[in-house]
């Protein structure tokens, strides 16, 4: 829990540098190439917007086990470049300081990446294995017909579902639950019938 915490705190952190930078250079780049305050203003917001869909996106499939879609990959990596283009073209004609204002996008890119890359892991559900102090039956199933007329459960399923709900129940509790008599509940478990009559 506290490495999931920690892990999602940092990508938020480097996430938010990235969306600064990016909006403040990617709004002066807008303006100073003839786009209308309103337009520049908005602009950053549609690139860092779809990096923020495209990242839920690829975190659901991951978390769900699927392999991360392509469309999210792809609008992801859209949306880094054009952050770290309009980054460098909005940063001063010099090699350092193009390196730096490229720099948080590409670290959200890496980050991003880390996070939703790797094989993607499947969880298959485990096998519970018996309770303690119940001894495996290779009885016949019950052959009783699930529903009785009227549509009601009939008492072989009612002690079938008492038994399922609670494994470690007595025979007495399993009738009692069920609404049949011992001896029913006894011999819808063990799979025998009684003798005509009982």
């Amino acid at each position: 829990m506290l490495i999931r915490y920690a892990r999602t705190t940092s990508a938020a952190v480097v996430a938010g540098v990235a969306a600064v930078a990016s909006y403040s250079h990617m709004r002066d780049l807008a303006a100073e190439h003839g786009q209308s305050p309103l337009l520049a203003n908005l602009l950053p917001i549609s690139v860092d917007g779809m990096l923020i869909v495209a990242s839920a996106v690829m975190a659901d499939d991951r978390a769900d086990g699927r392999p991360v879609r392509l469309s999210a990959r792809v609008s992801f990596v859209v949306g880094v470049v054009a952050s770290i283009v309009a980054n460098v073209l909005a940063a001063p004609p010099d090699p350092v300081a193009r390196v730096i204002s490229a720099w948080p996008a590409l670290a959200l890119l890496l980050v991003v990446e880390m996070l939703s890359g790797g094989p993607a892991r499947v969880s298959h559900p485990r096998r519970s294995a018996a309770p303690v102090g119940v001894t495996p039956t290779t009885d016949p199933p019950d052959k009783t017909p699930p529903t009785s007329n009227g549509g009601r459960p009939s008492a072989a399923a009612r002690v079938l579902a008492a038994r399922t709900a609670d494994p470690d129940a007595t025979v007495a509790d399993i009738a009692r639950q069920a609404g049949v008599s011992d001896r029913t509940a006894r011999r819808h478990l063990n799979g025998t019938s009684l003798a005509p009559g009982h």
